[in-house]
């Protein structure tokens, strides 16, 4: 077998500030190569989409971010986003037995409607102006009762919650590390179109009629796909084409 490019490189941490800062920095210092994966047992600052911050339980979560650098990646890193909830959802699959898990867009994995983990895909350049990504993951995996009250309050549960049942981390950070690199290796290659239908198909919106707040006007219509640079197709109501939307919070229409 070929050597595994996501995973050639694991490094571990009994503490963080957040996994993702720590990529950054030790890409920035060219201390660890592409594939490379870096986690913690905990994070005192973890970090969640749009600077909010994520709950770190010590021990009881998966918390992990990998390097990746993909050429022409800063257009395309919602669609690195969508590889990995792609990959994560598949190893739940695989470990639980369940099916229902989706993709809430863009970064929340969700079971029957219930977020336990979240993925955050970064991208900076470097000193030579190159573009590299850092794509996090976070997941609660083996909380108590009284750790599940405290990310209830950011409408969170934990997958031993959704399932009744404790899970090796181990076990799940190997599957999602695996399905992760099949996956990024197709990416890279430049394998886009023909997996793309494959990648966005948990993802909660599509085919669904929603609406979405576009600089403080709610459009209304329905989510056909998305594109090669990872922008969603949505077809409105109100005009006859179709708009491209990279970022935005979507509403199920009832």
């Amino acid at each position: 077998d070929k050597k595994q490019l996501v995973g050639n490189k694991i490094y571990l941490y009994k503490k963080l500030d957040s996994t993702n800062s720590e990529v950054t920095r030790q890409v920035l210092k060219k201390q660890i190569k592409e594939g490379s994966v870096i986690i913690a047992e905990n994070q005192s600052k973890g970090k969640g989409r749009n600077d909010s911050d994520w709950i770190s339980i010590k021990g009881k979560g998966v918390y992990l971010s990998v390097y990746l650098n993909p050429r022409h990646v800063l257009d395309k890193v919602t669609l690195i986003n969508l590889i990995a909830a792609y990959s994560f959802i598949e190893a739940m699959k695989e470990i639980t037995g369940l099916d229902d898990f989706k993709l809430t867009w863009p970064n929340h994995i969700t079971y029957k409607g219930q977020k336990f983990a979240s993925i955050l895909a970064e991208s900076f350049t470097d000193f030579d102006g190159v573009g590299k990504t850092v794509l996090g993951l976070g997941a609660y995996v083996n909380l108590s009762a009284k750790e599940q009250d405290t990310i209830a309050e950011k409408g969170f549960t934990s997958l031993n919650a959704i399932c009744d049942q404790n899970f090796n981390r181990n076990h799940i950070i190997s599957k999602y590390l695996n399905h992760l690199n099949d996956e990024y290796v197709k990416f890279k290659n430049k394998e886009v179109n023909e997996n793309l239908d494959r990648w966005v198909q948990y993802l909660d919106i599509l085919n669904k009629h929603v609406k979405i707040d576009i600089d403080g006007i709610i459009h209304k219509g329905y989510v056909k796909g998305i594109t090669d640079k990872g922008k969603l197709i949505f077809s409105t109501e109100e005009y006859d084409k179709d708009l491209y939307i990279r970022y935005g919070d979507f509403i199920i229409s009832q």
